[in-house]
């Protein structure tokens, strides 16, 4: 009588598992396989207008051309002019768009909001893409950094996110619909030696954006939260390509093609795969010992460019 009970216990569990997975290759394959055939959302549905914030390269920057690539007016927002009105530039030449620029010093205060508001009010801004983030120079342990570095990066990485988003999500709202895609890191899902408050702010990003989508997702807006993995950028001091580690541009038109189908998406089919092995089969103790082997190879080759 025993065996049988356990027998059906193991049955039932094997079930269970079998659909789980069967649920996650169907929920992948709508994800990623189905925008490479077409199946995307129109995104001017939101609205004519997209604000981007940190957009003069990287994933910021290609997140505002692909916009731009289907019709939709950009607001471009960074603290480097000259680099605001390159880019400014090339999607006025490339997507024949309106586009404005506002510079503004993320790593400040409140007080640089103040008359953001006035610029952007006469708008019919429809999407909000929450990318702007720094880091704190090169790994480290957490005591050798001076104290105002961490309030500069809290300033650009989350008080950015919650200002930006106070002052667009009211347009939003009297228009009952928007999209605001908040831009977190794959370092968020797990503890991230040498590089403590990098993935603290970003995972500060994720929280917030599912708060702002419990309360308003009944006034018609998305909020999507974006974890990528490593991507050939700046802030990754351009990674070498390869199918782990996308460009700007193959990841943001894969993410895209995520908006509407996914609140919380990695963006990018590998970095998808490769956490979904590191959180559902890999035991902790190995992945938190893989992590600190590869955070601390970063920290020893900033060592030694400091030698250098």
């Amino acid at each position: 009588m025993d065996c049988s009970i356990l027998s059906l216990v193991g049955v039932l569990l094997l079930v269970y598992h079998a659909v789980k997975f069967a649920l996650q290759v169907i929920q992948g394959i709508k994800t990623f396989i189905l925008p490479s055939l077409g199946f995307r959302k129109d995104l001017k549905e939101f609205g004519s207008w997209a604000v981007v914030t940190g957009c003069t390269d990287g994933i910021g920057k290609s997140y505002a051309k692909q916009l731009a690539q289907q019709g939709i007016n950009i607001v471009l927002m960074s603290r480097n002019l000259e680099k605001l009105q390159k880019v400014e530039e090339e999607i006025r030449s490339e997507y024949n768009v309106e586009t404005r620029i506002i510079v503004i010093d993320f790593t400040g205060g409140h007080e640089i909001y103040q008359d953001i508001g006035d610029k952007l009010k006469d708008l019919e801004i429809g999407i909000l893409v929450n990318n702007v983030g720094i880091g704190i120079g090169k790994n480290d342990f957490f005591l050798t950094y001076p104290m105002k570095a961490f309030n500069e990066q809290i300033n650009a990485n989350d008080l950015s996110t919650v200002m930006i988003t106070y002052i667009v999500l009211p347009i939003m709202v009297a228009r009952k619909r928007g999209l605001i895609i908040n831009i977190s890191s794959i370092l968020a899902l797990a503890p991230s030696p040498f590089n403590a408050t990098y993935p603290a702010t970003k995972a500060f990003m994720d929280v917030f954006g599912q708060c702002i989508s419990a309360e308003y997702s009944d006034k018609g807006i998305q909020v999507q939260n974006v974890t990528p993995g490593y991507v050939s950028t700046k802030l990754t001091n351009y990674m070498e390509k390869n199918w782990l580690v996308p460009s700007p541009d193959r990841f943001v038109h894969q993410a895209l093609g995520t908006v509407g189908k996914e609140k919380k998406t990695m963006g990018y089919w590998s970095h998808s795969l490769s956490i979904w092995f590191g959180l559902n089969i890999m035991p902790v103790s190995m992945r938190d010992s893989i992590i600190w082997n590869i955070m601390s190879s970063f920290k020893e080759n900033a060592s030694k460019e400091k030698t250098q």
